[in-house]
């Protein structure tokens, strides 16, 4: 796992004393994330007394824990689970009643305002805060709101660090890189023209389209400074500036975190059990460092053989109990452990798929969307071509030819080189029985797995933490 390096903290002062205090031993951290769907008050927390705590009316539920496709707990829950020691008490900021009415980037500046103004009455201040949301640069190659070549980025992050990548993107390039008369210190910064003229060339040739977009980078802006002046308050209150972490977002190297760009954050990019950099983390050219972001959920036994829970942060303890999750029998099961004789598809089964794949779709896209939707998935649990594993490169050329379509599905041969079609999970053939291990951390009794970079960010702020105090 690649980590940054230790950090001192030796003399800190705490809660409005100015006092010099020796090395702290309790960490307060703050999750900013999705618990519920509908709640009076936003604020929670792990490490008060009764009367501050609020408990969620109904969890938002998105995130599937026992491996069946069914959704059993909030993202914020499984974020907390990354965070667990005893050295750190979590505090809740449920963003969801907020992101029922508000676009996301309003929804976050909403919530540091929020927070600004509790800062040292109903919130301690922190030592750490953890946003998990994120919103799109929109800076891809090769497209009129991407417009923005990522290549030389990365160049100048591994000769000059990811804040040094962060200036160039910043706020002025973005708000300015559309006029000729861009403030002094970005002109005078030669990396800047090459990177200045594949915004300035798409944006002049399409005005309408560049004003609505230059307003949404405003609007966005505004809150990455709502995120600075979240750690400016710390500065303003004589408080030692927390450690703030953001995921460096989920759909490959050349995906960019909007919220990455508020100075003095750090962007985390995800790695497996292995330390091996996953093909989804995005922001490498803002990266500061990186945390296990792909992690197996395996079930917990007691010594009687009977079901605890499932750990979901590879700690080996129970997270969350069986009554918490759907039940239905995790996907996993019905291959791992299996003879490959049994589940691997034949030549003669992918003849057969493509075939019925290819008489489906003509009348599956007659359908609206939700009937689409039902069809496919009556399909996929009633047919047995649907129940065999499949090479993923096979799976990834159907997909590529648009002849099925897996939005959010990502095609990892480095977790393993079959999948199933139902939840997409990926297995391997080993001598004959076919293994499931998504993480490479070879962990036995996994139904289930984890990925993104909102994983690993906690993760990562866990260990800037803990250094010094394990």
């Amino acid at each position: 796992m690649i980590l940054p390096p230790n950090a001192e903290r030796t003399t800190i002062p705490r809660f409005g004393n100015n006092k010099t205090m020796g090395p702290r031993k309790q960490y307060h951290v703050l999750i900013v994330d999705e618990f519920s769907k509908a709640r009076e008050t936003p604020i929670s927390s792990s490490g008060v007394s009764r009367e501050h705590l609020s408990v969620p009316a109904l969890e938002a539920k998105h995130v599937d824990i026992d491996g069946d496709g069914i959704p059993d707990i909030s993202h914020g829950r499984v974020v907390e689970a990354q965070l667990k020691n005893k050295a750190i008490t979590t505090h809740r900021y449920d963003i969801g009643p907020l992101l029922r009415k508000f676009p996301e980037h309003l929804a976050i500046k909403m919530a540091c305002e929020d927070i600004i103004s509790k800062l040292g009455n109903t919130f301690p201040f922190f030592d750490g805060i953890n946003f998990s949301l994120r919103d799109k640069a929109m800076l891809r190659q090769n497209q009129f709101e991407a417009s923005l070549h990522l290549n030389p980025l990365v160049q100048i992050r591994d000769h000059h660090g990811p804040d040094a990548t962060r200036t160039l993107i910043n706020r002025q390039l973005l708000k300015y890189g559309y006029r000729d008369d861009l403030p002094k210190p970005l002109l005078s910064n030669s990396k800047l023209k090459p990177l200045r003229h594949h915004i300035v060339s798409p944006l002049k040739s399409q005005p309408d389209a560049s004003r609505f977009l230059l307003e949404k980078h405003r609007s966005q802006f505004e809150t990455t400074t709502r995120i600075e002046d979240l750690m400016l308050a710390y500065l303003y209150e004589c408080q030692p500036k927390p450690k703030v972490t953001i995921g460096g977002g989920n759909e490959g190297p050349d995906d960019i975190n909007i919220f990455a760009l508020a100075e003095g954050t750090h962007i985390v990019g995800a790695t497996n059990a292995k330390g091996q950099i996953t093909p989804y983390s995005g922001s490498r050219a803002l990266v500061h460092g990186y945390a296990q972001g792909t992690l197996a959920v395996t079930e917990v036994h007691n010594e009687n053989g009977q079901l605890e829970g499932y750990d979901m942060n590879g700690d080996g303890k129970a997270d969350i109990s069986p009554h918490e999750v759907s039940g239905q029998g995790s996907i996993v099961k019905q291959y791992a452990g299996h003879s490959s004789n049994v589940m691997l598809a034949t030549p003669n089964d992918v003849k057969a798929l493509v075939s019925l794949i290819g008489t489906q779709y003509s009348d599956f896209k007659l359908l609206e969307q939700p009937a689409l939707a039902s069809a496919l998935d009556t399909l996929k649990k009633t047919h047995p071509l649907f129940q065999k594993l499949y090479p993923v490169q096979f799976i990834k050329r159907l997909c590529d030819a648009e002849i099925i379509s897996l939005p959010g599905i990502q095609f990892h041969p480095a977790q393993g080189e079959l999948m199933e079609l139902n939840r997409f999970f990926h297995f391997r053939n080993v001598h004959g029985t076919i293994t499931y291990d998504p993480d490479g951390s070879g962990k036995p009794n996994a139904v289930s797995v984890l990925q993104g970079t909102s994983y690993a960010a906690p993760r990562y702020l866990k260990h800037m933490l803990l250094t010094k105090n394990p």
